[in-house]
């Protein structure tokens, strides 16, 4: 009865047992390396502009740090933009309606970042950012929440560039604000 289907052997609880010493090392491991990253973070000369940032953590900064490495190497925002892969390519062709897909160059990892951090700002749990101004700016308009997601998510990477370029904090500006036209 041992050896049957509906009691497992001892070679299943060994395995048990390798599995959640295997989890506890795991997580040891990742707490160690959390600490490592903020450490970086803290001491790079940027992690202090880019942990302004609304919903912006440790990682998302480690990664944007990663992809940027020096704010001067890029000529404009819309460099950086198409670096981490939040730009659009146009598919427009003669007088047909425009449209739109996402690029393929650039980091994916960053733009996955940048994708998260929105979704983040823009929940009704966050406070007051440009991000949601915009956003909720756009989805009005008519723009498919997703695409508005990833045009959210480039602006701010114009907001991340205009900081680091010029060594400023982020401050919530309010400058895209979505003002209600009463008819």
């Amino acid at each position: 009865a041992r050896t049957t289907i509906g009691i497992p052997g001892e070679n299943h609880r060994e395995m048990l047992k390798y599995l959640v010493h295997m989890l506890h090392e795991s997580v040891a491991q990742r707490k160690d390396l959390t600490e490592k990253i903020e450490a970086a973070v803290d001491g790079h000369p940027y992690g202090r502009i880019l942990r302004s940032f609304p919903m912006l953590g440790y990682v998302g900064a480690a990664t944007l740090i990663g992809v940027i490495k020096n704010i001067d190497n890029w000529p404009d925002d819309r460099s950086l933009k198409k670096a981490c892969n939040v730009y659009p390519i146009s598919l427009q062709s003669g007088k047909s309606h425009p449209k739109s897909e996402p690029g393929k160059e650039g980091d994916r990892i960053c733009r996955g970042t940048l994708t998260r951090t929105v979704m983040a700002c823009v929940s009704p749990i966050a406070h007051e950012n440009d991000m949601r101004d915009y956003y909720l700016r756009l989805t009005h308009r008519g723009k498919p929440k997703m695409k508005a997601l990833v045009s959210t998510a480039g602006k701010t990477v114009e907001i991340i560039y205009y900081c680091l370029k010029n060594d400023k904090l982020y401050e919530y500006q309010g400058k895209y604000k979505f003002k209600v036209s009463r008819s």
